[in-house]
């Protein structure tokens, strides 16, 4: 015998079908609108935490910027000279208790001598760096240099510390007189990303290039 199906049963599963096809679709369009609005979230959030994280730098850095450049605006006006570097010394030193995040300062002439002064033990140190040709260089750079500029990362033993450098050329009367060098520990930076109020589970840090970690929270005594 034929067997033959009923049209009630097919009218069932075609209705099913449909039913099953449009809670899919609805799901499909829940799940993927929850994705969206998740990653548009997490987007904000993290642009927030990155907005947070470098203002909060900026505010640790900026103070030697606009030191830097009152300083630079002393010699350009003849208030301070290099005449005599033992003259700076009450000056520069007062500088370093306005800008505690600053470990210590110099001023290296064209010449190469240099004077630098230190916050930790309130230090004043006198050389003679012309036979560093690297630093030599750095000096005779500065006579192209316009204003402040960060410079990468380093090792000084001045301050027993990993540092980042802001240098500024020194100028009286359009004349090269040496450069302005202020060393900021990258320990400042990393007690600055300790200090953030963050939400749970974020852990804020800087990279150097793409594969070094520049500061982070966990580094604040490190050396």
């Amino acid at each position: 015998k034929d067997r033959r199906v009923p049209v009630s049963a097919i009218a069932i599963f075609g209705f099913g079908v449909l039913v099953a096809v449009a809670v899919g679709a609805v799901l499909l369009v829940g799940i993927l609108s929850a994705t969206k609005n998740t990653s548009t979230l997490l987007q904000d959030k993290g642009e927030s935490v990155v907005s947070l994280v470098e203002r909060d730098i900026d505010a640790r850095l900026s103070p030697a910027v606009s030191q830097s450049q009152w300083i630079a605006n002393a010699f350009a006006e003849g208030k301070l000279s290099l005449e005599d570097l033992g003259s700076l010394d009450a000056f520069m030193l007062g500088a370093l208790a306005g800008t505690p995040q600053i470990a210590g300062m110099a001023i290296v002439t064209p010449d190469a001598q240099s004077r630098r002064w230190i916050r930790a033990q309130a230090e004043v140190i006198q050389a003679d760096w012309s036979a560093d040709k690297e630093l030599v260089q750095w000096v005779r750079d500065g006579t192209t240099q316009s204003g402040a500029a960060w410079r990468p990362p380093f090792w000084t033993e001045a301050a027993g510390a990993a540092v980042v450098m802001l240098d500024t050329p020194l100028r009286y009367n359009d004349e090269y007189l040496g450069m302005l060098a202020q060393v900021v520990p990258i320990a400042e930076i990393s007690s600055a990303l300790g200090e953030l109020e963050l939400p749970s589970g974020m852990t804020p840090f800087v990279l150097y290039g793409r594969t070094r970690v520049l500061a982070h929270p966990t580094m604040i005594n490190w050396k």
